[in-house]
């Protein structure tokens, strides 16, 4: 329950940053994309920036503080989870994974009650709609995007969390991230994030399949390969 009214709130934090966003730049106060970008402009209001009218701070300044308050909510809401996570022994084993942490952990633990129902780890990830729809006839291989069937949520998380190893692997040297940086250094990097976050052995989904069903925390095995 604490995932679901977390998902409430965030969305809520969403919409009031991409309004707040809306309504300055129609009186072309423009900021750099992102989140950071919308708070500063947050910060320019509740500051009294003199390059934003008056009347439109006035008007905008409800709009900070309901923002101010759903992040203090959604602060307490992360607290909550970390909580619930730390006293879970298979939430612990599943924040040993890369790109895993408290909130996401705890997600799955929630949601995946037997993880013998599953035949590995692949089938684990299109559980979760994270393998690619198959094409395939007269024995060639054609691999589509991604199914997106499942648990829309977990999914969410689990790419979120993907895409965060990706952007900090340079301050890691094991043996995931390093095949990952080197593969960037050919391929775009949204397919390399594809590619870790669907069908290798080592990306999240299978990895998580591993913990829940050995009952074993994430081990560094290098090179990621194919998951069967």
């Amino acid at each position: 329950m604490h995932h679901k009214g977390r998902e409430i709130l965030v969305s809520q934090r969403t919409q009031l940053l991409n309004a707040l966003r809306g309504h300055l730049a129609e009186v072309g106060v423009i900021a750099a994309q992102g989140p950071n970008g919308a708070y500063a402009l947050a910060a320019a209001i509740l500051e009294g920036d003199s390059s934003i009218p008056l009347c439109v701070r006035d008007a905008l300044a409800p709009i900070v503080r309901q923002l101010q308050t759903l992040n203090d909510e959604i602060a307490a809401s992360d607290r909550a989870i970390m909580g619930l996570a730390k006293t879970d022994e298979t939430a612990r084993r599943l924040m040993s994974v890369p790109g895993i942490g408290p909130i996401t952990a705890s997600a799955i633990a929630a949601s995946v009650q037997d993880v013998g129902a599953f035949s590995g780890p692949r089938e684990f990830a299109a559980f979760l709609g994270l393998a690619p729809k198959q094409n395939s006839s007269g024995g060639k291989e054609r691999l589509g995007r991604v199914s997106k069937m499942g648990n829309r949520y977990l999914r969410k998380l689990l790419v979120v969390g993907a895409h965060a190893v990706l952007f900090h692997r340079r301050s890691h040297q094991d043996g995931l991230r390093t095949w990952a940086a080197k593969l960037m250094e050919t391929k775009p990097f949204k397919l390399v994030a594809w590619r870790w976050r669907t069908g290798l052995q080592g990306s999240p989904s299978p990895s998580c399949a591993m913990a829940l069903s050995t009952g074993m925390p994430w081990p560094d095995r290098g090179r990621p390969r194919l998951s069967g």
